[in-house]
């Protein structure tokens, strides 16, 4: 029998509304478990033919790929960390293999190039300091400042005496933010780039991100394959309509992407408020920004045992996040896999219009830059496409240039009492996370029980409520 985690003092809080959840990713099934747990009548409707969204756990390769989420950030700090230990979930520290490029078929250490090229990281990390520091302190002092990162950092790419290794080295860089932020470098505010997040570690969910998902779906009733068409809010309660039917209840909560929600497949009546509809456009979320992975697996591995990441200098000025960098999954599928990722305005366009080969074919030119005539033809491939996908149409929210802070507080604020807002997207401190769509969940859940049930609440049992050891 499922544990409970109810959010009612007592053992029980009687008979309590009925809530329809729309979205059965982390979001959706973290305030539909704690309130089914507390006593509500709670029914989830989610559009796949899977619970998990953004989640994807599969044996497409016939190993265990993460087609979605794949890290637990920061776990030192994370939530999810005690959730995964109160569910006998192992985490994977990052190995202690290393990160080389290779350069003129020579293996270099990551860190041996950022010495070589020290001058230029060093006038980049300058001006990225000044510029963040400056918008930080306006938006704090009522004087707005904004820039993006690619425009914090353009000015020195193009400086004529920049050595051409130091601007290799720092296209690759902008690289890397597109990829961690799942978008162009030229609409990603510098104000995303707080430097605490530089703090803890990443881990890996031994057994895969699935497991959290399941565990939070124990007991309550979800109905998949039943995309959400409408939603209608009245005095007496909220009606959806579904393509399986329609269903009533007294409250709803919608946690399905931002992208979803804007894209209109979802009507609401009345209409959500203007200043929802405002937040939702300047907040970061799809568009040109996606981030996209391909998983490869090969005949034999061709890659140093001692390599963990490999990097892919690019050899043009402008910024690509598209395979700048291979991750070896060796040492968690068991077989020679890796995995590469694509962002920025390149990745967006072969979502939508390339072909799985082509996409393909482009990374293995990379890669066999470094390897020359090494890098044999991979026995089979994944490539994910979050951004033509029609459930997500894009991968996760960012910081975009001219986002406002207050943007997240209004996607939080129920309408009538009677509709709620989640997902990652609603989460000021953690956009872009699964942390942020599980606390976004017991968020929605918790303002549910407040205004239904009552002001009182227990949630110090909640598992990721503890701290990590």
């Amino acid at each position: 029998m499922a544990e409970r985690w109810s959010l009612h003092p007592e053992a029980s809080a009687g008979s309590l509304p009925k809530v329809i959840v729309v979205g059965a990713g982390i979001a959706g099934l973290t305030a539909a478990r704690l309130l089914h747990d507390t006593g509500f009548q709670v029914t989830v409707l989610e559009a796949r033919a899977r619970i998990g969204g953004r989640i994807w756990t599969t044996q497409r390769l016939g190993v265990q790929c993460e087609l979605g989420a794949s890290w637990i950030h920061r776990a030192e700090f994370n939530p999810l960390t005690s959730l995964c230990r109160h569910l006998g979930i192992s985490l994977l520290l990052p190995a202690e293999r290393g990160t080389y490029a290779w350069v003129n078929g020579h293996r270099v250490p990551l860190s041996d190039l950022v010495w070589q090229a020290r001058r230029g990281v060093a006038r980049a990390g300058l001006a990225l300091a000044w510029h963040y520091m400056r918008a930080v302190l306006g938006w704090r002092l009522g004087r707005p400042y904004d820039i993006s990162v690619a425009a914090a950092v353009t000015p020195l790419l193009r400086n004529g005496h920049l050595p051409p290794l130091d601007r290799a080295l720092l296209t690759w860089g902008l690289g890397m933010v597109e990829s961690i932020f799942g978008a162009p470098a030229d609409q990603i505010t510098i104000r995303s780039l707080d430097p605490r997040e530089l703090r803890g570690h990443n881990a890996l969910p031994l057994g895969g991100y699935a497991q959290i998902v399941e565990a939070m779906a124990e007991g309550v009733d979800i109905r998949l394959n039943t995309p959400v068409e409408a939603v209608a809010i009245d005095s007496q309660g909220v009606t959806v309509h579904t393509r399986e039917g329609t269903l009533t209840a007294d409250v709803v909560i919608v946690t399905v992407p931002l992208g979803v929600l804007r894209s209109g497949v979802i009507t609401f009546d009345p209409p959500l408020p203007s200043s929802y509809h405002h937040a939702m456009r300047r907040i970061g979320y799809g568009g040109d920004a996606v981030l996209n992975k391909i998983w490869l697996r090969f005949p034999a591995r061709f890659w140093p045992e001692d390599c963990q990441r490999i990097v892919a200098l690019p050899d043009q000025h402008l910024c690509s996040g598209c395979f700048v960098t291979w991750i070896d999954k060796q040492h968690v599928t068991g077989a020679p896999v890796l995995e590469t990722f694509l962002s920025g305005y390149r990745a967006a366009q072969w979502d939508r219009e390339g072909a799985d080969e082509d996409v393909v074919e482009a990374g293995l030119r990379v890669l066999r830059a470094s390897f020359p005539g090494g890098v044999p033809d991979p026995v089979d491939f994944f490539v994910t496409r979050w951004l033509s996908d029609p459930w997500t149409r894009g991968s996760f929210a960012y910081e975009h240039v001219g986002t406002r802070p207050v943007d997240w507080q209004v996607l939080q604020r129920p309408v009538g009492n009677r509709l709620f807002l989640a997902g990652e997207a609603t989460d000021q401190e953690n956009y872009g996370t699964v942390e942020a769509g599980l606390l976004s969940g017991e968020r929605a859940a918790r303002d549910v029980h407040r205004l239904w049930c009552c002001p009182r609440e227990h949630i110090r049992h909640l598992p990721w409520r503890r701290l990590p050891v």
